[in-house]
């Protein structure tokens, strides 16, 4: 679960970093800093499950669970304006930035689920 969490983070910065050199201005293009954010938050969770495993993966997945409801509240307001053109570069990787944060939470709620109780 450990490299998944790096994974995480390494696609979310990924995700950040791709959207801030899209060429758009910066307020076209919010997705950026929230993908650098979140991505840096869920390094340091990750760098912290090295030494405190439980409660650094806990961290991540929380940081995925509000991960998820910002990009969700973005990609229901853009379907429900009828904004959403997914020819466009934003929207693509807001969908992806969407389907990793649910995928990484997924993960650690059946892991979790799985898991003997002591």
């Amino acid at each position: 679960m450990l490299s998944l969490n790096f994974l995480y983070a390494a696609a979310l910065l990924s995700i950040g970093i791709a959207a801030l050199n899209l060429g758009v201005p910066l307020q076209e293009a919010p997705l950026g800093y929230t993908g650098i954010f979140f991505g840096g938050a869920a390094l340091i969770c990750a760098l912290f499950a090295i030494k405190n495993r439980r409660h650094g993966l806990m961290g991540a997945a929380f940081l995925s669970f509000l991960a998820l409801l910002t990009a969700g509240s973005r990609f229901f307001s853009m379907i429900q304006a009828r904004q959403f053109n997914f020819a466009d570069p934003q929207t693509k990787l807001l969908c992806a930035f969407l389907a990793i944060s649910a995928l990484y939470l997924s993960a650690t709620i059946i892991k979790w689920r799985n898991r003997p109780h002591p």
